[in-house]
């Protein structure tokens, strides 16, 4: 039986598959909203760890993941300040 990190990521894919996007708000299912947000902390906190540890710039996988990480987050700000629609370009450029 999948774990609950798995249960909340098969959600989150259905969640895409029904309404186009990955915009979770906690209105429509507070409980998967809840994980996305532990989830970008979680990346924020892995990314610090990883700089201050290693006190290196990133590689170039990592810096792609990064200017993705970046680009949802700003179109995330985007939805919230004007409604815009997430394309699925926008996230299948990795």
């Amino acid at each position: 039986e999948p774990g609950q990190w798995e249960q909340r990521f098969q959600e989150l894919l259905e969640y895409k598959r029904k309404h186009g996007n990955f915009h979770v708000t906690s209105k429509e299912n507070a409980t998967l909203s809840s994980w996305c947000k532990t989830q970008r902390q979680r990346y924020k906190n892995t990314m610090a760890i990883y700089q201050g540890l290693y006190d290196s710039e990133f590689t170039g996988t990592q810096q792609k993941a990064e200017q993705l990480y970046n680009k949802a987050k700003k179109h995330c700000e985007d939805v919230r300040n004007k409604g815009a629609l997430l394309e699925p370009n926008d996230i299948s450029e990795a």
